[in-house]
């Protein structure tokens, strides 16, 4: 046996070297930290569960458990319905999202919470697919519903992220005054559900909502309605295809939702006239916007100027004034303009009003006009006319 243990030591210290080696990390190359998480966080569980009733108008608050940590990435998409006048209040504590209201909500109403495109997961930024929790502070759980499509009324594209309102109230004063009965924000595909409502007959509007007070401005936003009464026939139900979430790259599942009313939007005539918008595009031109069209000025003038120094133009439909000075003296960092002109009062009544507007050259201006001076041709100065007819183009756009 003594005769061997020379032969063993030898072995061993061949092998072992390369059974450590293969045993051992690749100190060379950077851990792969394992496959990327691609799966969307989804909720494990629900206090109180949906549907629950007889929830106090004071206090109230439901907890969302998430099955891993989750970030609010966009906390104006956690939408209820019927609005009130504050938006929910939302926390994350732990892998819980606790929503509460900051005011009391109404008595025997049906209510919607709605989640789309507000919580994705903390290391991915996975969205969460979405999901609506109904829940009544009466007795029953209000059960019909009304689907549709909200879009473009000039292009007909489908629009994202608009507001449905749904109106008890008949008069059309409602969408100017009133929150609505319920409201619904629409997808990727411009697609709304309005769940868990009254059998009964309501107006539908769908606005473009810039200030999320679901309150139509008739100066700013854009409005669409359908023109008569509308009456739910379809009965909500989590299981129903017009209430499940779907990928919005899924165009066969999107696309085979029921779509029973198309609104299109458009931006309605401003009945409010006031100048709203100004700026100085270069060292001697400017221009003035209004809201409302065929805008009524009396007079206007610019400090340290004569009126023959100044040239004005009105555009087409007379709200958007450019104003151009003629004169070979180094211009001021600031211009004053002075305008006199008609502005809508609080009775709804044009009245003389003037206004002392300041317009300052920014650095990007005078670099621009610099740039400009420099560059100037003869051929820059004169006046040229093209038309560009595209094939492809002119059905839809016309000619340029």
């Amino acid at each position: 046996m003594k005769r061997y243990i020379p032969l063993i030591l030898v072995l061993c210290g061949i092998f072992l070297p390369l059974l450590f080696t293969q045993s051992c990390a690749n100190t060379t190359e950077a851990p792969t930290g394992g496959k990327k998480d691609t799966i969307p966080p989804y909720i494990v569980n629900i206090s109180p569960l949906p549907g629950v009733i007889g929830v106090p108008l004071s206090g109230a608050s439901f907890d969302f458990t998430f099955n891993e940590y989750v970030t609010i990435k966009e906390s104006k998409n956690i939408f209820l319905s019927p609005p009130l006048s504050k938006a929910p209040k939302a926390k994350l504590r732990g892998k819980t999202l606790h929503v509460s209201f900051e005011e009391d909500l109404q008595p025997n109403t049906t209510y919607t919470l709605s989640f789309t495109d507000a919580i994705t997961d903390v290391n991915e930024g996975n969205y969460f697919a979405g999901y609506t929790y109904v829940f009544s502070t009466g007795s029953k759980i209000d059960s019909m519903m009304l689907t549709g499509t909200v879009r473009n009324s000039a292009t007909l594209a489908e629009m994202k992220g608009m507001t449905v309102l749904l109106y008890k109230d008949h008069s059309d004063s409602a969408l100017f005054k009133q929150r609505p009965y319920a409201a619904a924000k629409t997808d990727d595909w411009g697609y709304f559900c309005l769940p868990f409502i009254q059998d009964t007959l309501f107006r539908l509007y769908a606005i473009k909502d810039e200030n999320g007070n679901n309150i139509y401005d008739p100066d700013t936003e854009l409005v669409g309605f359908v023109d008569s009464l509308v009456r739910p026939v379809m009965h909500a139900s989590d299981t129903v295809r017009e209430m499940l979430r779907y990928d919005m790259l899924d165009t066969l599942s999107c696309l085979a939702r029921t779509s029973e009313y198309d609104i299109r939007l458009f931006r309605e005539k401003p009945s409010k006239q006031y100048l709203y918008n100004k700026a100085r595009t270069s060292e001697r031109s400017a221009y003035i916007t209004f809201m409302a069209p065929n805008a009524w000025i009396d007079s206007l003038w610019v400090r340290g100027y004569r009126a023959d120094q100044l040239i004005t133009q009105f555009n087409i439909e007379q709200d958007s004034l450019e104003i151009w000075l003629n004169s070979r003296k180094a211009f001021p960092d600031t211009l004053h303009l002075f305008v006199n002109y008609r502005k809508t009062d609080s009775l709804g009544v044009l009245q003389p009003e003037l206004e002392h507007l300041k317009l300052p050259v920014t650095n990007e201006v005078r670099t621009f006009s610099k740039k400009n001076r420099k560059s100037i041709k003869p051929a820059d100065t004169t006046c040229v006319m093209s038309i560009d007819a595209k094939p492809e183009r002119v059905e839809q756009y016309g000619f340029e």
